[in-house]
């Protein structure tokens, strides 16, 4: 007797089978925006300098928008419009001093607009996505360990209670360092869905 044949006698994939199918599936779809959340919360709007230091945030932002009507990616600034006289005629761009400014008609707060992550910053936005995608590998190694030892149902149970808990928390991160923690975290408990889901589904 082949292992059709075993399968045939007790049934084979029935309804139960496809009940529980499903509910292992579920979670995969949440995995999705966890997964691409960065694409929209670590989006770069147009921005330029804060001017002056005095200026209300919300004048800054409404001078933005209504004088700046064109401004597009390429012609944000990371210099204020003032320059400095040098020797021999020459001038220099002055930095920003007081911060940056944004445009809101597209996204209305970010990662990027939240803490300034622009010009000399700018590269902290790409380190959080690397950093996120690290917790995915720390995750399949830890919770792949962890399910064979303690179970994959478990296990797959525990990544979810966890992504769930996370999830909620970076939302509500103070600031950048505990903004790029909670990703990892989230990061590594979507690797233990995704490899526990992936193997209880298959059998």
């Amino acid at each position: 007797m082949n292992f059709d044949q075993i399968l045939s006698a007790i049934g084979g994939f029935g309804k139960y089978q496809k009940i529980l199918y499903i509910w292992i599936c579920l979670p995969q779809i949440l995995l999705a925006f966890h997964m691409m959340v960065s694409i929209f919360t670590g989006a770069t709007p147009p921005y330029r300098c804060r001017e002056s230091s005095s200026s209300g945030a919300e004048n800054q932002t409404l001078l933005l928008d209504a004088g700046a009507g064109n401004l597009s990616l390429s012609e944000s600034s990371c210099f204020s419009s003032q320059v400095v006289l040098l020797q021999d005629n020459l001038t220099e761009r002055v930095p920003c001093a007081h911060g940056w400014v944004y445009r809101k008609e597209t996204f209305q707060s970010t990662t990027v607009t939240e803490w300034d992550l622009v010009c000399s910053k700018a590269g902290l936005n790409s380190l959080g996505s690397s950093i996120y995608m690290f917790g995915l590998l720390v995750g399949s190694v830890l919770f792949g360990a962890m399910a064979d030892r303690y179970g994959r149902r478990f296990v797959l149970l525990l990544s979810i209670a966890l992504q769930t808990v996370l999830g909620v928390a970076v939302a509500f991160a103070p600031n950048f360092p505990v903004y790029v923690i909670l990703r990892f975290a989230v990061g590594t408990t979507i690797s233990g869905v995704i490899i526990n889901a992936f193997v209880l589904g298959i059998n």
